[in-house]
């Protein structure tokens, strides 16, 4: 096993649970694989709305400590984890400014910007570090960095920092600064128009009574004269689709909008809607239309053509699939070239030997309790 100097562990210990038995990152991961995360901020899910946490790296851990001699054997005292072993000295290293520049270095230029403009969210990104490196000190102590596999995990980690600082550098000396420009997003959009079109689209009201599979026959007539019933009252008048919906949709989405299911694309209407639905006049409605989810009554609103997106709408995403697109090339150009130089030769016989050594070896290893 390859020794590293001491001053290294800190680092390593932080990257290498991360790390490990990963596959090739992208090109733009280092600050992750350093474990460099922004302070905690609130902000919107974009999904559901609400408003979450990023918590940092040292937070996470705060939160699930692991106890290096948890299980069989164990002392009893909960706390051990955070203790150093009997006879051993405890050897923790204060922060320091230099320590403090490098991390802010690799941030982002948006992350450093917040971080540096705000008192408290810089006292809370070194306040953040610090308990990194009260965790690592603790880990220290317990002779955690002596352990065989904590070391492996250790050299795997930088050397996983080692290749994507190697890759990070190629891409920016290759990719020129202004990669692409105008031109060259011009071209590719106008090359690649038929995939920025907004396909016809139509707007969509909606009654829906559920038919299940195993409902008996007597229910399901019932439930097609419920549906011919509420088409019948709505026609004279009895009340308009949107009180319907309420009443007797179970269509939990629209039935609280009138009915409303929004401006759909005909590509992505289900079977066996698209043809009555296209077929009625604007305003109008289906007769109760039976597919495999049940019985719907229709009402179809305007149609909206295909339409082409022009390429100011869609510059940004034009650009930034370009350079996705070379950062992915280049990376395979980069690990193809690699391979040539620095040859690694892996004889079939011997790859499989070790499968099957492997094999028998992790048959016969008792569970983990961790797995």
């Amino acid at each position: 096993m390859r020794n590293y100097p001491r001053i290294l562990y800190p680092l390593l210990l932080c990257v290498s649970l991360i790390l490990f038995r990963t596959e090739p990152v992208s090109a733009v991961s280092i600050r992750e694989i350093l474990g460099l995360n922004p302070v905690a901020e609130t902000e919107n899910d974009p999904i559901q709305g609400k408003a979450t946490t990023t918590a940092t790296p040292a937070k996470e851990a705060e939160s699930k400590p692991v106890a290096p001699g948890a299980g069989e054997g164990a002392t009893a005292d909960k706390n051990t984890w955070a203790k150093p072993e009997e006879g051993t000295q405890q050897s923790q290293k204060g922060l320091e400014f230099d320590y403090i520049q490098n991390l802010i270095s690799n941030l982002g230029q948006d992350q450093r910007k917040a971080v540096l403009d705000d008192k408290q969210k810089f006292r809370q990104f070194v306040q953040s570090e610090a308990d990194n490196r009260s965790v690592i000190s603790a880990a220290m102590a317990n002779k955690l960095d002596r352990d065989g596999n904590t070391l492996f995990l250790m050299q795997r980690g930088a050397e996983n920092i080692l290749r994507e600082s190697y890759m990070n550098r190629l891409l920016i000396a290759k990719i020129p600064a202004d990669f692409p420009n105008d031109q060259q997003v011009k071209d590719y959009y106008d090359k690649n128009k038929d995939r920025f079109v907004i396909g016809k689209r139509v707007h969509v009201w909606q009654i829906f009574l559920p038919m299940g599979k195993d409902m008996d026959n007597k229910t399901k007539v019932a439930l097609r004269k419920e549906a011919e019933t509420i088409i019948t009252d709505i026609s004279k008048g009895k009340y308009d689709f949107a009180a319907a919906a309420l009443k007797h949709s179970k269509h939990e989405a629209s039935q609280y909008n009138g009915g409303y299911m929004g401006l759909i694309k005909v590509a992505d209407l289900i079977p066996g809607i698209e043809n009555p639905l296209l077929a009625l006049q604007e305003g109008t409605l289906s007769k109760p239309i039976e597919t495999e989810a049940g019985l719907h009554i229709l009402k179809r609103g305007a149609v909206v053509d295909e339409q082409q997106v022009e390429l100011k709408q869609v510059d940004a995403q034009v650009r930034r699939l370009l350079r996705q697109q070379v950062v992915a090339q280049l990376r395979k150009s980069i690990f193809e070239q690699a391979s040539k130089s620095y040859p690694i030769d892996l004889e079939d016989n011997r790859v499989e030997e070790w499968r099957l050594k492997l094999r028998t070896s992790q048959d016969t290893k008792p569970n983990n309790p961790a797995d």
